[in-house]
């Protein structure tokens, strides 16, 4: 997010300091959240969105002024004369620009479904390696079934370390975390119910022909920044964080390795045990 426009989503000056920052931030979580909703789903899901674009914004500027007190900091180290220059007159928004990194735009419905592909072939690499593709039968029906397995065992997965950090491997090289209604990372509890919505309503069940219907309802969703079913019911937001070119291509070509290297295990399984 522009680092201007998360300013004026917090209704903070440029200047303004981490502890400004903190304030504004839990006061309009306050005021937004969908908690105060509750008997009015389209104000809800109306909250949760404009929860959404504060949390972001409350990254984009406290990474941003985090990374201007650094660069504050080790400027007199650098100089060796911290009294040479002149004091400047100019607020810290004008005397430290954005981070200059070079990002490669991606819509954020699909990097979810970049994290969640990505997720699916990590676990499918592990069990491929564990020779696990041999009890499904070589055809068709058999990778579907495989496919079945796997979203279903990654729900269970996934509820466990959204519960210890927030984040899974293919969120974590997008830079994507979950947080509960409080901010936190979700308790066992809570992640196993998103998890379990996610698989029902957004997979389909893990059914494939189903998840062809269900999963472009799923993205049309996202894409027109509406929160996720599974979201707006548990009530969690899913954070994006600042994300570079080389992320979104190593997570690009992560993936593409990923599906070949599994296909490859899948027929050199069958093909050994044929013969």
């Amino acid at each position: 997010m522009d680092i201007k426009k998360s300013f004026e989503i917090l209704r903070l000056e440029p200047d303004a300091s981490p502890d400004d920052i903190r304030q504004a931030y839990r006061d309009l979580v306050n005021v937004w959240h969908p908690d105060r909703f509750l008997n009015n789903p389209r104000l809800q899901e109306k909250a949760a969105h404009q929860l959404l674009e504060i949390n972001l914004a409350y990254e984009t500027v406290i990474t941003f002024v985090e990374t201007a007190s650094k660069s504050s900091a080790q400027q007199p180290e650098q100089t060796g004369k911290p009294e040479a220059s002149p004091p400047r007159t100019r607020s810290k928004f004008h005397r430290f620009r954005f981070p200059r990194k070079i990002t490669l735009a991606l819509p954020t419905w699909l990097a979810r479904i970049l994290a969640r592909m990505l997720d699916n072939v990590i676990l499918a690499l592990a069990l491929g390696y564990m020779e696990v593709f041999r009890l499904f039968p070589a055809s068709l029906t058999g990778a579907g079934l495989c496919m079945f397995a796997i979203m279903l065992l990654w729900a269970f997965i996934e509820a466990n370390l959204l519960s210890m950090t927030g984040t899974t491997p293919g969120k974590w090289m997008l830079n994507m975390r979950v947080v509960n209604r409080h901010g936190n990372a979700p308790v066992l509890l809570e992640a196993f119910k998103r998890s379990m919505a996610l698989w029902w309503y957004g997979l389909g069940a893990g059914c494939i022909p189903i998840t062809l219907l269900t999963l472009p309802i799923v993205c049309s969703r996202l894409a027109r920044n509406l929160p996720a079913r599974w979201d707006v019911t548990g009530r969690f937001v899913v954070i994006f964080g600042h994300r570079t070119w080389a992320r979104t291509i190593g997570a690009i070509l992560t993936l593409l390795l990923g599906i070949f290297l599994v296909m490859t295990m899948w027929i050199a399984q069958h093909s050994t045990h044929g013969i």
